[in-house]
């Protein structure tokens, strides 16, 4: 087998080709080949994409003219053409996946964002909770809930961006005993789909905005 199978360049697309991950060549044959156990049909279909061909014989690979999915009967005798990569098998190529569509999935994942500072000011849109005033850098702190003195952790609960001169004078009081109805809370997941930057192929680019 070729070492392309450990590349991570295919784009794995929901049913309704919304590009949401990259997996390795070697997992995406994996999923073409496979069968779901309770339909014994495939999850995955290899994505069939069709190029004009220049008179020089070269493909017009930035002008794609349609794409479609194909069973992994039709996928093993597709030809690879010039513009393909292909997986070495020995007697022969076969064309390698660049491009998969999951079958049954309609979602994309959600990411929770990673606690940090910079999360903080972006959760809380660089603005004083307490007083709903615009902070620069040099304005804003990340004033605690509960004091770390008290035992208060660095957790989205009980961070908020304030004013530095009201954090100071907060000390080690809570939000409620300075009067502030602040209640932090951590940003919701979000659903999270590729882009152009993440394309590892041309053929990507087809699918991703």
């Amino acid at each position: 087998m070729s070492d392309i199978l450990n590349k991570q360049i295919v784009l794995t697309l929901n049913r309704l080709h919304q590009a949401f991950e990259l997996r390795s060549v070697r997992k995406a044959v994996e999923d073409i080949t496979s069968l779901n156990p309770h339909t014994d049909q495939p999850p995955f279909m290899f994505v069939d994409i069709t190029y004009d061909q220049r008179e020089d014989g070269s493909y017009d690979t930035e002008n794609p003219t349609h794409y479609r999915p194909v069973s992994v009967a039709e996928w093993i005798n597709l030809p690879v053409r010039s513009c393909d990569l292909a997986i070495n098998c020995g007697r022969r190529e076969l064309r390698a996946p660049t491009v998969i569509i999951a079958t049954n999935y309609d979602k994309v994942p959600e990411k929770s964002t990673k606690f940090s500072p910079e999360a903080i000011w972006a959760r809380d849109n660089s603005t004083c909770q307490a007083t709903g005033r615009k902070l620069t850098r040099e304005e804003g702190d990340l004033g605690h809930n509960i004091a770390r003195a008290n035992g208060g952790r660095r957790s989205w609960d009980n961070i908020a961006l304030l004013d530095k001169r009201l954090n100071r004078m907060q000390g080690i009081k809570t939000f409620a005993e300075m009067g502030w109805n602040i209640r932090p809370k951590a940003p919701k997941a979000r659903r999270v789909m590729l882009t152009v930057k993440d394309a590892k192929h041309e053929s990507h680019l087809l699918f991703l905005n």
